[in-house]
């Protein structure tokens, strides 16, 4: 299976205190969003914010993440690491499954 994501580095934006962007080119591929009740300020000190940064951070890795993942497959087969292999083909399909 292939990735019918968007293609090309996907890089973090930090755009306010509200939300962070993550763009590939000049296309919004997603964006974390970092709400919280009421409580606390929008300040960069925020742990909502950070939280929302941190999202944000992963999903930006997530195709390089992919690819990875995709590598070490052979590996693991080679070396019957059929624990981690299970797992490692279980997020792959869930990341490229329709």
């Amino acid at each position: 299976m292939e990735f019918k994501g968007t293609k090309g580095d996907w890089i973090v934006n930090l755009k306010h205190g509200l939300e962070t962007d993550i763009f590939c080119e000049d296309i919004r591929i997603a964006q974390a969003k970092h709400y919280n009740t009421g409580e606390g300020d929008w300040t960069k000190n925020d742990p909502i914010r950070e939280v929302g940064i941190a999202n944000a951070k992963l999903i930006a890795a997530a195709p390089d993440l992919l690819e990875a993942l995709k590598s070490a497959i052979p590996y693991l087969e080679q070396h019957s690491l059929s624990i981690v292999l299970e797992k490692a083909e279980k997020a792959i399909n869930k990341a490229l499954e329709p």
